[in-house]
């Protein structure tokens, strides 16, 4: 009987790790405490603009990434990629975090038109986020594919960004990974791309 018991023991616990091991979140394992205070002032940002701009008063986070992807799907035919977030409030944003966060996930680096230069950011793919990336990407095959597909390309293609709209149902957006994900993603898109580029209204200080 004492044997039983000991075995019941044993494999309880065996249960309990494993369901630990499950809920981790996965972005605690490559950040240190500071760099997590900013990743929490980053999702802040993107969730409070985006749920400001999608979402009834008492409709919890779920159901407004579900009218997120919808609204992002009708943006796409309309040939647009991205959000309506304002590059100088992203700036705002990367001037709140420390430098050696942001330099974990992003780089610099410049786009061109005829007539202006913009400030754009890249995915750094030296840096802790695509490890985070690489992770996440065990728990979910959206997110391999998107690691793979950047990590070869060196980039992030409209075509992977359509994917991710696409297959945004799929994505469970209780799991504070996936939501730093996407706002991570959809940060560098749409400063990528800004709004007021497309609208011809830029201002100066968003040219550099």
């Amino acid at each position: 009987m004492r044997i039983i018991l000991r075995l019941l023991f044993y494999i309880q616990i065996f249960f309990s790790i494993l369901g630990c091991n499950e809920q981790l979140i996965i972005r605690d394992k490559y950040f240190n405490n500071e760099q997590i205070k900013d990743l929490d002032i980053i999702l802040s940002y993107f969730e409070n603009e985006i749920f400001s701009k999608v979402c009834l008063q008492n409709e919890n986070k779920k159901e407004c990434y579900t009218k997120l992807f919808s609204e992002l799907k009708e943006n796409v035919q309309k040939g647009y990629f991205g959000l309506d977030l304002s590059s100088k409030k992203i700036d705002s944003i990367f001037n709140k975090i420390n430098k050696s966060t942001f330099d974990e996930i992003w780089n610099y680096n410049k786009s061109y038109t005829k007539t202006n230069t913009f400030k754009i950011v890249n995915i750094n793919f030296q840096g802790k986020y695509m490890l985070f990336l690489y992770d996440l990407g065990f728990k979910h095959p959206i997110i391999k594919d998107y690691y793979e597909k950047i990590n070869f390309s060196g980039d992030i293609s409209p075509s992977l960004i359509i994917g991710i709209i696409n297959s945004g149902e799929k994505l469970n957006t209780e799991d504070i990974d996936i939501r730093q994900f996407l706002a991570i993603h959809y940060i560098t898109i749409t400063y990528q791309l800004p709004m007021e580029v497309l609208l011809g209204n830029v201002p100066n200080s968003d040219i550099k």
